[in-house]
């Protein structure tokens, strides 16, 4: 976010009361009263459905997605873990665990 908007924020908390969650804090409540419109960025970031099958299918070592879909299922997300890891231990010999 800009610095303008982080200003306003700043400004806007000396207006409410101490919520312990930062996250709701600032980007809820705070980013409401000053009227942030928040954008979802899955459309645009996340792979769909079919390309996060058809990368991993592919049975090249390639950079990983950066975002998955949300309502992925245990058996992806997994998947998705595990052919990362191996992209960096192979790019990078970079050890994780795996599944």
């Amino acid at each position: 976010m800009s610095f303008d908007v982080v200003f306003q924020l700043y400004l806007e908390s000396s207006h409410v009361a101490y919520f312990w969650v930062d996250d709701v804090l600032i980007s809820g409540v705070l980013a409401q009263r000053i009227g942030i419109k928040h954008d979802d960025l899955t459309p645009r970031l996340a792979l769909g459905e079919n390309d996060i099958e058809n990368w991993l299918n592919d049975g090249e070592v390639s950079v990983p997605p950066l975002f998955g879909q949300p309502n992925s299922d245990r058996h992806t997300i997994i998947a998705l873990w595990n052919k990362t890891i191996n992209y960096y231990r192979i790019k990078y010999g970079i050890k994780y665990a795996s599944f």
